[in-house]
């Protein structure tokens, strides 16, 4: 005959199987349930920003001073007594307003008047027409657009290379970028300086789990290059990785990564309205530039320090 010990010990053991059972399924309903899409913290303090944005500075600060002083002795070889006193200040600025910068202020001025101007992306050019709302010189529009960009460039690289791999080598990033010998390009009236912010950007969105502002970073990106459109390769590589290889785990979101060829699809859409050419883009830069998809290895073939190696090349390709 079962006594009230032997009873209540019996309602325990369920009671204890029962939440075992219970804690269980909760698991296995966790192993279910796709984790985070980012392996980083959704907040960051604006004392990282600021961390990031004191320790690029000097460096901006260095490498535009150094583009002064070469611009003040470049300019002064071609003064008929070589003094700075017949040299005015416009001088200075005549001398960056030389190759694609003749072609973008054309546009923030006038738009896509002729065909040859087609082939540059239109979002450097907006930016510099809005600009020009509030100063009246086209040059100096684009300086502050492209300078501007390349700062926020360089805090943004700062924070994506120091969230994986500390600050020293956020630093040394920034440093060995803004020493790269075409670096110059980055303070110049072109589009480089607004193309890599807005790639950069995407990046960090992207390691972020941000899926859709990444869309639209590479969406503005494909706005300013054409070559924003090999984002997408990274794109769909890191929204995997966060959701693990699972086929299962992919949701609405990547959806997001179909802004990217929009950007393209939404010139090629103004290029047919313009001039009845959906790809005048492409078509002016090769028949103006030379600019060509080529299999790997072309390059070897055309350069006349390798026209020794052309026949070797040749039977690789």
């Amino acid at each position: 005959m079962a006594t009230n010990g032997d009873f209540s010990s019996s309602l325990n053991t369920k009671e204890t199987l029962s939440v075992a059972t219970g804690q269980r399924n909760v698991d296995a309903e966790r192993k279910d349930v796709p984790q985070r899409a980012t392996d980083i913290p959704a907040t960051t303090g604006w004392r990282q920003w600021y961390l990031a944005f004191t320790s690029i500075l000097p460096i901006y600060v260095a490498v535009h001073v150094a583009f002064v002083i070469t611009t003040v002795f470049s300019v002064l070889f071609i003064l008929p007594d070589f003094s700075r006193r017949s040299m005015p200040l416009v001088t200075l600025g005549q001398a960056w307003d030389h190759w694609d910068t003749k072609g973008y202020l054309a546009i923030a001025m006038h738009g896509y008047d002729t065909l040859p101007k087609i082939g540059f992306f239109p979002l450097y050019s907006m930016v510099i027409k809005c600009i020009l709302l509030l100063i009246h010189n086209p040059l100096l529009a684009g300086a502050i657009v492209s300078n501007l960009a390349g700062l926020v460039l360089l805090v943004v690289l700062y924070r994506l290379v120091q969230e994986d791999f500390g600050h020293v080598r956020a630093y040394r990033t920034v440093l060995y970028l803004s020493l790269f010998p075409a670096a110059f390009f980055l303070a110049a009236a072109y589009s480089e300086s607004l193309f890599l912010c807005l790639s950069v950007l995407a990046f960090y969105s992207l390691r972020r789990g941000r899926w859709w502002l990444a869309g639209l970073f590479g969406f503005l990106a494909c706005l300013t290059r054409l070559a924003g459109i090999l984002m997408l390769l990274p794109f769909f590589y890191e929204y995997l990785r966060q959701h693990h290889f699972s086929i299962k785990a992919i949701r609405f979101d990547i959806l997001s990564s179909l802004l990217l060829p929009a950007g393209i699809g939404l010139f090629a859409l103004y290029c047919y309205f313009r001039f009845s050419d959906p790809l005048a883009f492409a078509h002016v830069q090769q028949a103006f530039w030379g600019h060509q998809l080529h299999v790997p290895g072309y390059l070897f073939c055309t350069v006349p320090v390798f026209s020794a190696s052309k026949p070797f090349v040749t039977a690789l390709i």
